[in-house]
């Protein structure tokens, strides 16, 4: 017994260490915790994605239009997309 441990002891004071339930107990805590941070994080990445791809299906659908205002017609599917691309770079 170390004289910090005789002298605690004298007092009648004991140092208390955590036991295993209140560790489990914490350790599900901080699990549960981490799960709910996670599960929003993904939930947000989704709705960010959507987000996104809602943006580019409505650019698409502008230089369409501006095709179609440019040329009395919408691009034909051989020309496809590039009608589009060139239809940007000009």
């Amino acid at each position: 017994m170390t004289k910090e441990q005789r002298s605690l002891a004298r007092r009648g004071i004991r140092r208390r260490a955590l036991t295993l339930i209140e560790m489990i107990v914490v350790i599900t805590i901080m699990g549960i915790l981490a799960a709910l941070i996670v599960s929003s994080s993904v939930w947000r990445i989704g709705e960010a994605k959507q987000s996104v791809a809602m943006t580019n299906i409505k650019t698409l659908e502008t230089k369409v239009q501006e095709f179609y205002v440019d040329c009395g017609r919408p691009p034909s599917s051989q020309e496809g997309l590039q009608a589009l691309i060139r239809g940007l770079r000009m």
